[in-house]
């Protein structure tokens, strides 16, 4: 009767990215309601990604994926917004990103420009 916990590595699977239309290789830097489904978020080549993800918008997806676009340093992101204004939808508030009690979701930091803003006046004008 003894439980062990094993860790499963999402390396090798491609998740979508819903703000940039593509998918990313490395399932272990998806965010973590994808982890918890992995059926449902995960696929072992880009074009069932593309395929199952991004139906309508396949062709891009594709193209943009296999370009093997860089993935998003987060620290350099994390450094270059430090102290901005994010939506946080869960709070319906505009959040700092110095917050500790707040994460800001990782997809928010694959996109900066699409989700931070300098002061929070303008972030809740959006």
């Amino acid at each position: 009767n003894d439980l062990s916990v094993v860790d499963i590595s999402y390396e090798d699977y491609f998740y979508p990215s819903y703000t940039q239309n593509y998918c990313i290789k490395n399932g272990d830097n998806a965010p973590n309601y994808m982890k918890k489904d992995p059926m449902t978020f995960f696929a072992f080549t880009v074009d069932e990604c593309c395929d199952f993800q991004f139906p309508t918008k396949y062709d891009y997806c594709i193209t943009t994926s296999n370009a093997k676009l860089p993935e998003t340093d987060v620290d350099t992101v994390k450094d270059e917004y430090d102290n901005w204004f994010y939506p946080s939808f869960r709070t319906e508030i505009c959040a700092n990103t110095n917050d500790e009690n707040l994460q800001v979701p990782m997809y928010m930091w694959e996109n900066p420009e699409g989700f931070f803003y300098t002061t929070m006046e303008v972030c809740g004008q959006e």
